[in-house]
């Protein structure tokens, strides 16, 4: 079991120097001078908080009592647990209505709303069209017309049913089952904040694998929050811009190492799940909001709405902010988009960058 709690002491001549490795799609996070590190492995990745090293000396062990709490989600919402009580849901719910803990009631109700507001982009019924295309495995391959059929019959927010007097949610289709992968990491973050903020703790970042983040304050003194430099797709050791994110949270979704090519067409694991088939027409959109179960879910329903209609929705909404990666051509050359997003808080690293603000 990983326990980290240590200062981070890294050269301060590049923003960029000594960044955590960075998952797939996941943006950087720049360590210059002294910060305090804590680390907890959770939801198959590691959560970090970093805190300038002045902090008070209640803080790193704050941290970790948040970080701790992260884990007990996790035993909620984890689908590979069979004692958690997604897992229970999933077994049952399409019997008979299936009391679940407060936590699960409530990520529940906002994923649905997240549904309703992105049109059903963003679905948490969705895991049996990842099965379909065979993402789960990582092996993508084109399913046949009855399996893609069978699949959609099992998906669709709407089949699901809550009662927040008793708590509890009954699946309306027998073959249902949910997945809060693209929710729970924000979800969890959001929890951990209120942790810290409650406690006192004004100046911190924490990430879950670096592709969801949540910003407090600042890094340090006079700077405008925390630096945040975002990668390329497909190699990530290239950044193409710097964010700083300041009291909100980001979060980045992409398919560009998942994916395979059928029929001249490039077809990635973010799957449509009014379609059925792989959708959006981008890399990597990365997408800026208040809260991180908002920016997690949000990140994947408009990248699988493709850049147009995410454009849309950011403008419409304020508050968000996006930035969209598309591919030129195979040569991995990519073409930035940031849109409602400040200029003095974007700097793209590349010419082939244009904002639309």
């Amino acid at each position: 079991m990983k326990n980290v709690l240590q200062p981070k002491s890294n050269s301060a001549a590049n923003p960029l120097n000594n960044a955590a490795s960075p998952s797939e799609n996941s943006p950087s996070i720049a360590r210059p001078g002294e910060l305090i590190s804590v680390i907890r492995p959770a939801m198959a990745t590691e959560f970090e908080v970093l805190m300038p090293a002045d902090v008070d000396r209640e803080a790193p062990e704050i941290a970790l009592e948040a970080l701790e709490w992260i884990r007990t989600l996790e035993g909620i919402f984890s689908v590979y647990r069979s004692d958690s009580d997604i897992s229970k849901l999933n077994r049952e719910a399409a019997e008979r209505p299936v009391r679940v803990d407060p936590h699960l009631f409530k990520i529940v109700q906002q994923a649905i709303a997240i549904s309703d507001a992105t049109g059903g982009a963003f679905d948490i019924t969705a895991g049996p069209l990842v099965d379909a295309w065979g993402f789960t495995n990582r092996s993508g391959r084109k399913p046949s017309d009855e399996e893609l059929a069978a699949a959609l019959q099992a998906v669709g927010y709407q089949n699901l049913e809550l009662d927040a007097d008793q708590q509890t949610i009954r699946f309306k289709q027998p073959e249902m089952r949910i997945n809060l992968g693209a929710i729970g990491k924000g979800y969890a973050l959001d929890q951990a904040v209120a942790m810290l903020v409650t406690s006192g703790v004004e100046n911190f970042l924490i990430h879950g694998g670096q592709s969801s983040i949540v910003a407090r304050g600042s890094r340090r003194p006079g700077e405008p929050g925390w630096p945040i430099a975002l990668s390329h797709p497909i190699r990530s050791h290239r950044k193409l811009g710097r964010v700083w994110l300041q009291n909100e949270s980001l979060s980045t979704s992409g398919s560009g190492k998942q994916f395979f090519h059928y029929r001249g067409q490039r077809l990635g694991h973010m799957i449509d799940p009014r379609t059925g088939w792989p959708g959006g027409d981008l890399l990597s959109l990365t997408l800026i909001a208040k809260v991180a179960a908002e920016s997690d879910a949000l990140a994947t329903g408009l990248f699988v709405d493709g850049m147009p209609q995410a454009t849309q929705f950011v403008e419409a909404n304020p508050g968000l902010g996006i930035v969209g990666v598309a591919e030129v051509d195979r040569s991995s050359e990519v073409e930035v988009v940031a849109v409602a997003i400040a200029d003095e808080r974007w700097e793209p690293f590349q010419e082939s960058s244009r904002d639309l603000n």
